[in-house]
């Protein structure tokens, strides 16, 4: 499957006037990428157990007494920051397979319903996506009272790595709010409308002498359905960057909170 970014989905949607008719052509949509040249680019996701094991350094923070109002500090501000980021990684998912599994198109109540699962699935996802990024953020306010300069920097590194995960996840979750927002815009149009669509374009193509230099199908808006799975494929690719962000501050746990 083919993967659009859900910035390049606002282009898309937002390339018919309002009041137009949401199959007609979208000319100024670009094209997806290449289905190969899409799978080469998403980074491989480590088995979800193998993730868990990794990660257990972080739900580990919780666990470690603090020895001075330092620690007490920087334990507070990361137990934070984590336990809502792990809990946003599952809501994530959730998100994710709604878009993937619902259906935009055969209906008004159909989509009406897909659009309040998801609102309701994201809302909550922003709220936390926010405070965990404050909470990030305060561990480098913290780390400006470390003890030593070598504390602060190693507690710098984590609060980056650990920001690093939060922020693509407010930024999915914000993403998310737009393609919500942008779908409420446009009427959904069934695959049999969507189909006649395009064979009004091939015919326009026979009057035009057969000069246009995109297919058919391609200058007719995709259904909202496709699009939204292709959202969800971008999603399960910018995963791999919040898994990424996340290890790299587990491997950070034992330097930062080992002396508490």
């Amino acid at each position: 499957m083919t993967s659009w970014p859900l910035g390049i989905l606002a282009v898309a949607l937002l390339a018919a006037p309002a009041g137009q008719d949401p199959a007609a052509p979208a000319s100024a949509a670009p094209a997806p990428p290449d289905a190969a040249a899409s799978s080469a680019l998403k980074p491989a996701l480590p088995d979800p157990e193998e993730r868990e094991l990794k990660l257990a350094p972080l739900k580990e923070i919780g666990h470690v007494k603090a020895t001075t109002a330092f620690c007490q500090a920087i334990i507070d501000h990361a137990v934070k920051a984590v336990t809502l980021g792990i809990d946003n990684d599952r809501r994530i998912e959730v998100v994710q397979q709604t878009m993937r599994s619902s259906d935009f198109d055969s209906s008004l109540l159909s989509k009406n319903r897909a659009l309040l699962d998801l609102t309701n699935q994201n809302g909550p996802l922003t709220e936390q996506a926010v405070a965990a990024e404050k909470a990030a953020k305060a561990l480098r306010v913290d780390a400006e009272k470390a003890p030593t300069p070598e504390e602060a920097k190693e507690l710098n590194a984590f609060a980056d790595a650990l920001d690093g995960a939060l922020h693509r996840q407010r930024t999915i979750a914000r993403d998310v709010a737009s393609m919500i927002a942008i779908f409420n815009m446009h009427p959904n149009v069934t695959k049999d409308e969507r189909d006649e669509a395009v064979v009004n374009e091939q015919l326009k193509d026979g009057y035009r002498g057969n000069v246009a230099y995109t297919s058919a199908d391609d200058r007719v808006m995709p259904l909202l359905t496709k699009i939204a799975k292709d959202g969800a494929d971008d999603i399960v690719t910018r995963q791999g960057g919040i898994t990424h962000d996340e290890l790299q501050a587990a491997d950070l746990v034992e330097p930062v909170f080992g002396g508490c």
